[in-house]
């Protein structure tokens, strides 16, 4: 527990124990969970504002839930419970709104994550200890293995560029930092775990149709870029060629581009 919403604090700096005010744990969680929830439908409620579509519910029920976490005369833990589920199912309903109105004006409308894509427990208890950190979806086995694949093509399209960079940084004492880099990286991606799962997921055609394209350089690449045995620097430049001309003047002679000597 954590409290410093008033004057009453202990010594001036936050209850930590129990609510100088007779606040319980509890209830202090369930007053951070419900300001986290009217933020995720602040998100959506903004943005439908800005194309006109206004819920003059909305707009009482944040005012009636700010100040429900102010005032010490209602500490009922079923209260905030209700009012958390409220929060979330107006929430929806303003996000469809948004969307329409989106739609109706040519616009695409945001996918929003963390707050906006709360989904609270059913029980008291794990709502209480989501607290601890607003919970993600699940995330499923089949949704494991897209990820594990798309990081496998991913290797595979810059397998040329991880190649030259490790080489850069073992041969390179300027550039002996970089396994770092990728340390460092993934402990960006861990720290913000739950907000990247929580994230609305969707297609991405576009991508798809540039990462075959990458594919394809990685084999004109692999396919022209081998003699006896040796990759040559000339290979990169002709894999780079047909990248920028998406393949369509790939032609093999030799082992070699023709045409380029």
């Amino acid at each position: 527990m954590f409290c410093y919403q008033c004057e009453q604090t202990a010594k001036g700096q936050g209850c930590t124990v129990r609510g100088v005010c007779g606040k319980e744990p509890e209830t202090a969680a369930l007053q951070d969970l419900l300001v986290y929830a009217v933020k995720g439908l602040s998100m959506y409620a903004h943005r439908a504002r800005q194309l006109g579509v206004k819920d003059p519910e909305v707009d009482v029920f944040v005012l009636e839930a700010l100040f429900a976490t102010l005032t010490n005369v209602n500490f009922d833990p079923d209260r905030f419970r209700e009012m958390i589920f409220r929060a979330c199912g107006l929430r929806e309903r303003v996000r469809k709104a948004y969307e329409e109105a989106a739609r109706e004006a040519g616009r695409s409308a945001e996918s929003l994550g963390g707050a906006a894509a709360l989904d609270p427990a059913d029980s008291l208890a794990d709502l209480v200890g989501e607290t601890e950190g607003p919970r993600a979806p699940a995330i499923s086995a089949a949704t494991w293995s897209k990820i594990l694949i798309l990081a496998g093509l991913f290797a595979a399209v810059n397998y040329w560029q991880f190649r030259y960079l490790v080489l850069k940084w073992l041969d390179d004492a300027n550039w002996s930092h970089g396994f770092i880099i990728p340390l460092f990286s993934l402990y960006l991606l861990y720290s913000r775990r739950d907000e990247l799962f929580a994230a609305r997921r969707r297609v991405f055609l576009p991508g798809l149709g540039l990462m075959r394209l990458r594919l394809t350089r990685g084999a004109a690449a692999q396919r022209c870029g081998s003699r006896n045995g040796q990759r040559r620097l000339s290979d990169c430049v002709v894999a780079e060629r047909v990248y920028r001309e998406g393949c369509q003047s790939l032609g093999c002679g030799g082992g070699r581009f023709v045409g380029l000597q």
